[in-house]
């Protein structure tokens, strides 16, 4: 899905991931809980999908309803994580403009 290279170089991410990790990270992205958040929590994040992301439609809910005021970015034509994924450089100066 992400071409060769991207491919190659996230496996190699994913091999310096341990078991405890991976199991942390699945735990987290499968139990939370939402709560409404201030105006002045929301405008410390920063949420961003792919157009074709598999949750999207899931996740515009509870965007209205947890946090109206965060602008939610959303990539056009990118899969998850595809956009920063592909697109290092461009994100992480986006990212730092954000933080400023």
């Amino acid at each position: 899905m992400y071409g060769e290279d991207l491919a190659e170089l996230m496996t190699k991410n994913f091999d310096r991931i341990t078991n405890q990790e991976i199991d942390a990270i699945c735990h987290a992205c499968c139990h939370y809980d939402l709560h409404l958040l201030t105006a002045e929590q929301q405008s410390k994040l920063h949420l961003e999908y792919g157009e074709k992301d598999f949750d999207l439609g899931v996740s515009k809910k509870a965007f209205k309803k947890y946090l109206p005021e965060v602008d939610v970015i959303i990539r056009k034509g990118y899969p998850h994580c595809g956009y920063f994924a592909g697109n290092t450089a461009a994100y992480v100066t986006e990212l730092e403009a954000f933080i400023k």
